[in-house]
């Protein structure tokens, strides 16, 4: 599959083949709450950010927590590939 690709499917699926089948449902059902508990403070803690400071505090919270991600991801990428 190329690198492309990729970018269309969903992230459960990605994680699931990334993961032991030992652990996969824990991972699963971690992914999900994350991905719940997200979807309802994310929000929430945005709205107080810009009714607060002002609307550019939003936008870099999401911008930090963005290359936060990038940087996780690519740190266990490299880990990963090291044990390969």
């Amino acid at each position: 599959m190329k690198d492309s690709a990729q970018a269309y499917v969903p992230l459960i699926i990605l994680m699931s083949e990334q993961v032991p089948a030992s652990i996969r449902s824990g991972a699963v059902g971690v992914f999900r709450t994350f991905m719940d508990v997200g979807g309802i403070l994310g929000p929430i803690i945005f709205m107080i950010a810009y009714n607060s400071v002002g609307f550019t505090s939003p936008f870099w919270m999401a911008a930090l927590l963005t290359l936060s991600n990038i940087v996780t991801i690519q740190l266990i990428k490299k880990k990963k590939d090291k044990e390969n």
